[in-house]
This record gives C-alpha cells, structure tokens and sequence, in this order.
C-alpha cells in the first residue's frame, strides 16, 4: 500500500493505492474525513482487487464558504480522477456524503460502473435533520462553530435525489449501521425501495462507520456481493 497525489484542475487530490488487479474498487470518503478511515479493510480487498481510497471531500480551502461542496462539483473531480489514473469500469464504495456523490456519479456515468455499494449514504435522503447531523456537516464544513442556519439546504433536500434513485440500474448493496445517528437506519429503505437491483445489510452494533468498527463483518458482505453478484 503506498500513498500518492495527482492534481485535478487547481486541486491536490491525495489517495492509498493498493492491489495489482484489473479490477478496481474506488473509496470515497465521508465530508471532511480523511481516506485513512478506510485503511482496516483495504487488506481484505488488495487479496483480489486493485483497491483505491481517495481524499476526495477534504480539500484544503483557506475560506470555507467560498467553498463549493455540491455533489456535481465531486462528480467532476471523481470522473477527472478516474481518467487521470486510467482507470476501467469499477465498483465505488461510498460513505456518507461520499455515498451521495457515488450514488450522482452512477447516474451520470453508468458507462464506468459494475457495482454500487453505499455505507450509511448522507445529504439529500432525510426530510427532517438530527441534531447529530448537524453537528457532523457544521465539523466538517465549520471546524469549531455551532450548527445554526449556515447548513446549506442541498445538504437537507431529500426530494429530488430521491427521485433519481430509480434511475440506477448496477446491482447494488446498501450496508447501514443499525445504531447510526448520524443519518438513521429508518431511512435505508428509501434507497433500497428505491434502486431496481438492490441489496441491504443492516451491521448490528454499528454507527455511522461501519467499516471502522467491525471491517471483518464489513469486507465479508462486500466481497460477498462482489462474488455473487
């Protein structure tokens, strides 16, 4: 496993890289977290697959207002990272907000993808906040302030992303944390009731990061799908 850097338009976009196979699995992170999240079960998955976890929502802005964190501004860094490292079809795991940038990715490039798999997926699904959730966008948008009115709606508006949802067509696996409070389990079945070929794993025990506190349990049900799907 090494870590690396590429340049995509005047932002440094750093990454683990791990696997030598010709199929690839792209991580996106949570907003504001680091790729590193996801170094427990990279080793369940260089076995087989050539492994990515991308940096793709912590970019370094001096002023973070100025800063534009639409899912459709990720989406064109996700597609000029792929292209850079030459990257074929692949499977995206995504977390969090990384989960909604994944899911909007598919949609407009169903060319490039084989598998969908989305981790507890934030922003755009629940039609009333959480306290939790508030707390989770302000950290990462706010480092040190208190949520107040400064949350941007395209991070509450469940209605039109939701609508897309049907629009993905590549098998999909949902995996949710049951105690998650940061975006609830209650509302998994929004995607899964959604997505036409979809599968959902509920990790009992678990928060928002499933992946961190049980990546035996995690990696098992990812390659599970991968494998028999």
């Amino acid at each position: 496993m090494f870590k690396n850097s590429v340049k995509i338009d005047e932002n440094t976009i750093s990454f683990f890289e791990s696997g030598n196979f010709d199929q690839t699995i792209l991580l996106v992170n949570e907003l504001g977290e680091s790729a590193e999240k996801w170094l427990k079960i990279l080793p369940y998955f260089e076995k087989s697959y050539r492994v990515i976890a991308i940096d793709l929502t912590r970019l370094d802005y001096r002023d973070m207002s100025l800063a534009d964190y639409s899912p459709e501004f990720f989406v064109d860094i996700l597609q000029k990272f792929i292209k850079e490292l030459k990257i074929g079809k692949l499977t995206i795991i995504g977390s969090g907000f990384g989960g909604r940038v994944a899911a909007e990715f598919v949609l407009e490039h169903r060319n490039l993808l084989e598998k969908l798999i989305l981790v507890s997926p934030a922003a755009g699904v629940m039609k009333q906040s959480t306290p939790a959730f508030d707390a989770y966008i302000m950290a990462a948008l706010y480092p040190g302030e208190t949520p107040d009115d400064k949350i941007p709606d395209k991070f509450r508006d469940a209605h039109p992303f939701i609508k897309k949802l049907q629009f993905i067509t590549a098998p999909t696996l949902i995996i949710w944390g049951a105690d998650d409070p940061v975006i609830p389990i209650i509302h998994a079945d929004d995607f899964v009731s959604a997505i036409q070929d979809c599968r959902f794993f509920r990790m009992d025990g678990c928060g928002h990061t499933p992946y961190v506190q049980d990546p035996h349990v995690f990696a098992s049900k990812v390659l599970e799908f991968l494998e028999k799907h």
